[in-house]
């Protein structure tokens, strides 16, 4: 989860991870930033122009919004097929037109709130020939119904506001384009993932192995990594350092450790584990492990 969708989520009272929640609950999460923005632009049109929720159209609009929204948390989306939840930005487009039908002449940008079903429909990738298609016929329908209930049909004043269904078009294509990569890496981390995991598990695996077969030799066998440190003991090797440990300590460190010469009394420092041979050469001394009173 990015910072932004962690703090966007942690503002709305939400701590889990957006991707962990049903289809459901996304769809109607994914609906509130239409919300948000209206019940933004709300105050604004009061400011205004507050003879404009009068409108028939800007009414009608809200009441859609309404509508949208509840059929975003209450429908069963999981059990739908999977393009099901377009209903919703659908819907969104009905609702930016009448808004934007009643209101435009009290708020200026009402238009812009396009993006906002747009990348719902780019981000959804399914069907993305279909998905820019309805992005860019419902930007339609909403910057030319008032210039149609107007009557202002003529070409050169339905070409006036046409940038804005281009533009939309063209977010459209950037954030299909991010929301693939985004895919396909999350399918890259997923087999990574599985990998990784089923390296470790034949690791584990051979460790075990190994363990087992050096538990059933007799001598002690003690691997040391490149600076001396110890990495494996088999069983017969802990008891033969259990047997030199001092009274009182249970730390297996070189310098204490009660290993003697043959006469059982004159310490030996020259252990297998600290070699004092050059050249990575292991001497093999007779030594006597233990304290011998």
């Amino acid at each position: 989860m990015s910072s932004f969708e962690r703090r966007a989520l942690t503002l709305l009272g939400i701590r889990t991870h957006f991707h962990e929640f049903s289809l459901r609950l996304k769809v109607a999460i994914t609906q509130l930033p239409l919300v948000i923005s209206v019940f933004i632009a709300l105050p604004l049109v009061a400011a205004g122009s507050p003879e404009t929720f009068g409108e028939p159209a800007f009414r009608l609009g809200l009441g859609l919004l309404a509508v949208a929204t509840a059929a975003s948390l209450a429908i069963p989306w999981d059990r739908l097929f999977v393009p099901a939840y377009w209903l919703i930005p659908l819907l969104d487009f009905g609702v930016i037109c009448l808004l934007y039908t009643g209101g435009r002449d009290s708020v200026t940008g009402l238009s812009l709130l396009c993006v906002l079903p747009v990348f719902w429909l780019a981000w959804s990738g399914a069907a993305p020939w279909l998905a820019g298609l309805l992005s860019f016929a419902g930007t339609v329908l909403v910057v030319w119904t008032p210039l149609i209930i107007a009557g202002q049909t003529e070409l050169r004043d339905l070409a006036a506001p046409m940038l804005i269904p281009f533009i939309m078009l063209a977010i459209f294509g950037t954030v299909a384009i991010v929301e693939r990569d985004t895919v396909e890496q999350q399918k890259q981390l997923r087999a990574a993932k599985v990998e990784l995991q089923e390296s470790l598990l034949e690791s584990r695996r051979s460790s075990a192995l190994l363990s087992a077969v050096l538990d059933t030799v007799d001598v002690g066998v003690l691997a040391l990594d490149r600076h001396g440190e110890i990495i494996l003991m088999n069983n017969p090797q802990v008891i033969n350092h259990e047997l030199t440990l001092p009274v009182g300590t249970t730390s297996f460190v070189e310098e204490t450790l009660e290993i003697f010469g043959l006469d059982r009394r004159r310490s030996c420092h020259r252990t297998p584990v600290r070699p004092s041979a050059p050249c990575g050469v292991i001497p093999s001394p007779t030594t006597w492990c233990g304290w011998v009173p």
